[in-house]
C-alpha cells in the first residue's frame, strides 16, 4: 500500500499520544505513593478483588491479619503497585506504537512486518539452539577426555609416594 502523507502524520500524532498518555501513567505512580490510586486499572482491581487485597494506598490499609509480616507486606504493596502503574505505562506505549504502526501502513502490511519479524526470531533462536546444544556436546567431550586422562592413577602414586615416604 502507498504512504500518504496523511496517514503519516495521524501515525505521528497516535505515536505522539501514546507516549503522553505512557508518560502521564508512569507519573500516576506519585499520587498512588501519596495514598491515592485513580487509575482505571487498579479501580476495576478494587471492584473484583477481594477486601483484603483492594489498592487503596496507605500503610494502614494493608490487611494485618495475613501471615506475611505487616512492614513487609507492606513494602511489596508500593511495590506491587509502583510495578503495575510502569507495566501499564509499557502496555500503552507498545500498543500505541503498534496502533501507529497499522495507521501508516496499513493492517495487512503491518501483519505481514510482524509474520516476518517473527520467522526472523525462530529462526535466530533455532540457530542459538544448535550452539548450545554443539557447546554442551563439547564440553561434554573435554569433561569425558579430563576424566578419562586421570582415572585416578596420579592420586593413587601420590599416595603409593607418600606411604612409601613414612615408611
Amino acid at each position: 500500500m502507498k504512504k500518504s502523507v496523511v496517514r503519516s502524520y495521524v501515525a505521528t500524532a497516535v505515536s505522539l499520544l501514546s507516549l503522553a498518555v505512557a508518560l502521564y501513567s508512569m507519573w500516576l505512580v506519585v499520587p498512588f505513593v501519596e495514598g491515592e490510586a485513580r487509575s482505571p486499572i487498579w479501580m476495576t482491581w478494587n471492584h473484583f478483588a477481594p477486601t483484603d487485597m483492594r489498592v487503596t494506598g496507605s500503610f494502614s490499609s494493608v490487611s494485618t491479619q495475613s501471615f506475611f509480616w505487616p512492614l513487609w507486606q507492606s513494602v511489596m504493596y508500593y511495590v506491587y503497585g509502583i510495578v503495575g502503574f510502569l507495566a501499564q505505562a509499557g502496555l500503552i506505549s507498545i500498543a500505541g506504537r503498534a496502533c501507529a504502526r497499522t495507521l501508516e501502513v496499513g493492517f495487512p502490511e503491518f501483519m505481514r512486518e510482524e509474520r516476518e519479524a517473527y520467522e526472523r526470531e525462530r529462526e535466530q533462536a533455532a540457530i542459538e539452539a544448535t550452539r548450545e546444544r554443539r557447546r554442551e556436546r563439547r564440553l561434554a567431550r573435554l569433561r569425558a577426555a579430563d576424566r578419562s586422562d586421570c582415572n585416578g592413577v596420579g592420586i593413587g602414586v601420590a599416595i603409593g609416594l607418600l606411604v612409601a615416604w613414612l615408611l
